[in-house]
């Protein structure tokens, strides 16, 4: 009698193809997951961006000191002296100069500056510091009493009370 041999595979070579295809899409998944991750953080920070864009269009469409305001002499000459005290006054109902836009360290909504945004922005949230600046553009201490042409922005942006916070720096000055 002539023995016939089957040709195929058997369980155990099926068994261990499927264990090995098992493991390379585990790697391959594995390799992939960090991208996808990169590409969120990109996205969030292209969002930030625009936020500090939009703020800043805000912020620089405003006098520069509350002396400006009325007065076709800018701040700073012998006649009138800039503002030493910055961020928005108790007494003022809108934020009628540059540096009413400061947050005194308090993180705040995007929807407190009136940039009612759509769903992508709406938890962006950010924090707003107004300082002026030496004429090296280095920062002058808190509570300081000289004033000076140029101020610095600062706005860290994050999204949601969590997220990691983007930082923005811009300059502006009272020539």
């Amino acid at each position: 009698m002539v023995a016939t041999r089957v040709h195929g595979f058997s369980l155990i070579e099926n068994v261990i193809a499927i264990t090995l295809a098992g493991f390379l899409m585990l790697a391959f998944s594995s390799l992939l997951a960090p991208t996808s991750v990169q590409t969120a953080d990109a996205l969030t920070q292209q969002r930030a961006s625009q936020v500090a864009t939009w703020l800043l269009q805000e912020m620089y469409s405003r006098e520069f000191d509350e002396a400006n305001i009325g007065n076709l002499e800018r701040c700073g000459s012998e006649d009138i002296p800039c503002s030493t005290d910055l961020g928005f006054d108790k007494d003022e109902l809108i934020r009628d100069d540059f540096d009413d836009y400061d947050t005194s360290g308090d993180v705040k909504s995007i929807a407190d500056f009136g940039l009612d945004m759509s769903a992508p922005f709406r938890d962006f949230l950010v924090t707003i510091t107004v300082r002026y600046v030496d004429d090296q553009f280095q920062v002058l201490p808190t509570g300081s009493k000289q004033t000076t042409p140029t101020k610095q922005v600062t706005l860290s942006i994050q999204q949601g009370a969590s997220g990691q916070p983007l930082t923005f720096n811009a300059f502006r000055s009272n020539y």
